[in-house]
């Protein structure tokens, strides 16, 4: 049976295989448009809409590119949501040419939305056999196996495992391990130790977008420029924006609106663990550790992964790889 590791977060979802680079889509599911033009000039994105259930989309950079129509849930319906299948769908089919054998796959739910009961949810919705029409026919993605686990949970085992799936350290498994998680829409903090302990843990509504909302917001009266997410998370990133044609640098106000938002998580992580002298370990990780990692200087035991935003499905992949399904 072949595993995989996906994570579907509000911002990207990441499939990660073995042997394989990782995928990476914006976790954006929209209309089924064709554009009446297109330039020979410049970047061609692909487009190939997904048909799922009846109905046709596009997923990913051409959704954001192309589509009228835009359909992103901020909120904890998004996991019972059709664009989450999507998703899950689209990833796997990008990283995986669909065929005869069986795939077990790992993945992850906030932890202010993981229960057991959710999780179960979860793994019935996506194991399951999807018939999917592209451009290019028909195809079956046969996922017989699905094991749901809260987020930050795999940068943990990202933390312990080898590639293979086997403990790098016999007892590293008994170190006490918390997590800053933070993401596009939500912050998540949990403790391993090294079972998921659900009383040190909790979740923020608060992550990259709480950024980008904001400067949006700043744009706007300084400038105004209405910004949507998507356009305020481009601002976000080049710390600059174009007015008129010209380029006006940002960051001063990201910086100031950076340090808002890390003083909630600071505080948040600072009333879960204390200073964190119990920490064997703090890992800092998801899609805004590189924009919030200045202000975790102060814990002596941080350890930022190689590349954070992957973090979580380099750990599902190698978790996938460990049980005995």
């Amino acid at each position: 049976m072949k595993t995989y590791g996906v994570d579907i977060g509000y911002g990207y979802t990441k499939a990660a295989a073995p042997n394989t680079p990782p995928v990476v889509i914006p976790s954006i599911v929209g209309s089924n448009e064709t554009p009446s033009y297109r330039s020979e000039i410049g970047d061609r994105i692909k487009i190939t809409p997904l048909t799922l259930n009846g109905h046709s989309y596009l997923v990913g950079e051409a959704a954001r590119r192309f589509s009228r129509h835009q359909y992103r849930i901020f909120d904890s319906t998004w996991s019972e949501s059709p664009y989450y299948l999507l998703l899950f769908v689209s990833a796997l089919l990008r990283i995986e040419k669909a065929g005869e054998e069986p795939v077990a796959v790992v993945t992850g739910l906030p932890v202010n939305h993981y229960t057991p009961e959710r999780a179960k949810q979860i793994e019935q919705l996506l194991a399951r056999s999807h018939n999917v029409s592209t451009p290019s026919g028909q195809t079956a993605l046969k996922v017989e196996k699905v094991k749901v686990i809260p987020q930050p949970i795999g940068s943990f085992f990202d933390l312990l495992l080898d590639d293979s799936g086997r403990l790098k350290d016999p007892h590293g498994i008994r170190q006490r391990v918390g997590i800053i998680d933070i993401g596009f829409q939500t912050t998540d903090l949990a403790l391993a130790a090294p079972q998921f302990m659900e009383p040190s843990s909790g979740s923020l509504d608060v992550g990259v977008r709480s950024v980008a909302d904001q400067l949006a917001r700043d744009i706007n009266r300084k400038y105004s420029l209405n910004l949507d997410t998507t356009e305020a998370e481009e601002a976000l990133r080049s710390k600059s924006v174009k007015i008129f044609g010209e380029r006006v640098d940002l960051s001063d106000i990201i910086a100031e609106r950076t340090r808002e938002v890390a003083e909630r998580i600071l505080s948040q992580a600072h009333t879960l663990w204390g200073r964190g002298q119990r920490l064997n370990r703090l890992i800092l990780t998801g899609g805004g550790a590189s924009l919030f990692r200045s202000y975790l200087t102060g814990y002596p035991n941080l350890h930022v992964p190689n590349d954070p935003s992957l973090s979580n499905v380099s750990g599902y992949l190698k978790l996938a790889r460990r049980t005995k399904w």
